[in-house]
């Protein structure tokens, strides 16, 4: 039996742990990467976002690891396709489509879900300026192993295939992680532990941290694969000659297709794939025993506009076909702890809606890579109980803007205004950054009391489902209340009628 010792033991290595592993390394600590399966493998979660481009390019500078650097604008992301695939990302598109469930089967003579003309059934909000410098969607099983080779090339220990069979605090200063690798005994001795595995944290299970989920509004659950062949969402604007109208190509996006019971994202690859999900409230998910093709293919059927787009798309990834998780959401109470700290993966999730989880990540990476004195020097107490106490804090604030959005599915001009608090949010948050102070704000201005105030006060009080779709006169009123009560934060505009619904002028600057 072998036994090696490390200062810092990172567990998981999806990009957001081998990050901090890479970062502690430049600051000198021993690290040691380590992993239950092995890259490249699959994985969900590609939508990168300004601010989330913005601290990695920070990140890289600050502790000089040039070859990420391509990674925070798609325009140098995609000369390095020798070494992962990416896709551009200009913003974000949303389109309305209503249940057709009896439509003919003839697709030359099927009336569409989706109006092409009507603005009142779409929804453009640019991220960037233009291609080069737009965000980028990461093919993640890709981007994460590329991440990992630069962490061996630079000198880091990266174990694979570990199945850990026990993670104890052996003394006050140390913890012991024994399993097997290669077949062989596993004995590690490490002084601070980061978990980024993800909900199935063996550090969570060891520690028997209990979870605090039923806190979150948001009740959603996920039906995804990878397909290839997936025709373009601009094929029906191009139909009705209104492309034109766009701030940008609506595919090179995070897509959204909102139906009144849910909605679908689409991120495009630059090699012919895209990721497809179901993100559902969780009375509309597949039951355990349904066939999940089967419900998918019941699912487009409804909507013949969808139907039409994946006529000739199939899964390509996971191997297993298409995944579902009955419920994405869940928060553990307590996130840190001396000698050891959680990044977000670990500690919860909200809903893919909107793609902050990038972003949530690199936030937290900076923060907490920040804790470390260098010179072989761990965190205090202290510091690691408010990093876990601001990153709950934070969750929840997500929670809140997410769950609205969900809560307003029923009427899609309801959903677009309500989707503004979430914008306003991420515009202001990216204005704090940029102002300069030395330490970070709370991610999508979480530590903002004032905003929050505006936000909540509105949120808390949405028309309901059950009272039916909004005419047009309370849809109006909406609209002038909103805009009225983002005056002293609405540095994009949102909501004017000049505007609305086609945004141009949302890009941080630099993007």
């Amino acid at each position: 039996m072998s036994r090696q010792s490390y200062q810092i033991g990172v567990l998981g290595t999806g990009f957001a742990g081998t990050i901090t592993g890479l970062i502690l390394k430049q600051m000198g600590y021993e690290v040691v990467l380590v992993d239950r399966s092995r890259h490249p493998r699959f994985a969900i979660g590609e939508s990168s976002t300004p601010i989330a481009d913005r601290i990695l390019a920070k990140l890289c500078d600050q502790y000089d690891l040039p070859e990420l650097r391509p990674l925070t604008a798609y325009g140098s992301a995609r000369q390095q396709s020798e070494h992962y695939r990416v896709g551009p990302k200009r913003g974000f598109s949303y389109f309305s489509h209503h249940s057709q469930p009896n439509h003919p089967k003839d697709p030359q003579t099927v009336s569409h879900s989706f109006d092409a003309g009507d603005r009142e059934q779409q929804l453009l909000v640019a991220a960037s300026q233009c291609e080069e410098l737009s965000d980028t969607h990461w093919h993640r099983a890709t981007v994460d192993h590329f991440i990992a080779q630069c962490a061996v090339r630079r000198g880091l220990d990266l174990l694979e295939d570990v199945d850990l069979r026990s993670i104890e605090l052996e003394t006050s200063s140390a913890w012991r992680l024994r399993g097997t690798h290669d077949d062989e005994e596993l004995d590690l001795r490490v002084h601070f532990l980061i978990d980024a595995t993800g909900r199935r944290s063996p550090l969570a299970s060891s520690l028997h941290l209990p979870e605090e989920t039923d806190q979150l509004r948001t009740q959603s659950g996920a039906v995804y694969g990878h397909f290839k062949d997936l025709d373009r969402s601009d094929t029906w604007f191009r139909h009705a000659n209104t492309s034109d109208e766009h701030p940008f190509p609506c595919d090179d996006a995070a897509v959204h297709q909102i139906t009144t019971t849910g909605w679908m994202w689409q991120l495009r690859f630059d090699h012919q794939i895209t990721s497809c999900g179901w993100g559902l409230p969780r009375q509309y998910m597949p039951r355990p025993e349904e066939d999940l093709t089967i419900w998918w293919q019941k699912r487009i059927e409804e909507f013949p506009s969808l139907r039409q787009q994946f006529s000739d798309a199939s899964v390509v990834a996971p191997e297993g076909g298409l995944q579902h998780v009955p419920r994405l959401q869940y928060l553990r109470k307590v996130i840190s702890g001396r000698g050891w700290a959680m990044l977000p993966s670990s500690a919860g999730f909200i809903d893919p809606l909107h793609s902050s989880g990038i972003a949530h990540a690199m936030a937290n990476i900076e923060r907490l890579t920040a804790l470390f004195p260098g010179a072989g020097a761990l965190p205090s107490e202290a510091c690691l109980h408010q990093y876990g106490k601001n990153m709950k804090h934070e969750f929840l604030w997500i929670d809140l803007l997410v769950s609205a959005c969900y809560e307003a599915l029923f009427d899609f001009r309801l959903f677009q205004r309500v989707c503004m608090w979430y914008f306003l949010a991420v515009i202001h948050y990216e204005r704090q950054r940029l102002s300069g102070s030395q330490s970070p704000p709370a991610f999508l201005s979480a530590n903002c009391q004032d905003l929050q105030t505006v936000i909540r006060k509105h949120l808390t009080d949405l028309p309901r489902r059950e009272d039916g779709p909004l005419s047009r006169h309370q849809i109006n009123r909406l609209n002038s209340d909103y805009r009225e009560a983002m005056a002293p934060f609405n540095h994009a505009d949102l909501l004017s009628t000049a505007n609305h619904p086609f945004y141009q002028h949302t890009a941080a600057p630099g993007k």
